[in-house]
């Protein structure tokens, strides 16, 4: 065999194609057992529903980033005009892609 028919070892799956191949093969086993559980009224089922999502989809983040805004009565008289311009252009925004929109009245 030479270099060019293709001869030799078989290429190396990527972690994912790998990560992949494994759920094509185990998840309708998986989804079967699960289901037996569930009919089975076994509270502990929701576990294994839990590992096949994370396993199909990926953990979800341990910590949600989630961004406070401050209330408006902690505002400075200086901070007023700039939540008023942000609003006014989410408005705007907001409006533009609105369907029937056609122009802005703000």
């Amino acid at each position: 065999m030479g270099l060019l028919d293709g001869g030799g070892r078989p290429r190396k799956p990527t972690a994912d194609e790998a990560r992949e191949a494994v759920l094509q093969r185990l998840m309708p086993k998986a989804l079967r057992v699960l289901e037996q559980e569930i009919e089975a009224n076994d509270q502990d089922s929701w576990r294994a529903a839990l590992r096949l999502i994370e396993y199909g989809w990926g953990r979800p983040a341990e910590q949600a980033d989630v961004r406070t805004e401050p209330k408006v009565e902690e505002l400075t008289l200086d901070q007023l005009p700039a939540l008023r311009a942000g609003l006014l252009a989410r408005i705007r925004n907001w409006l533009g892609s609105a369907p029937g929109h056609s122009g802005s009245t703000i």
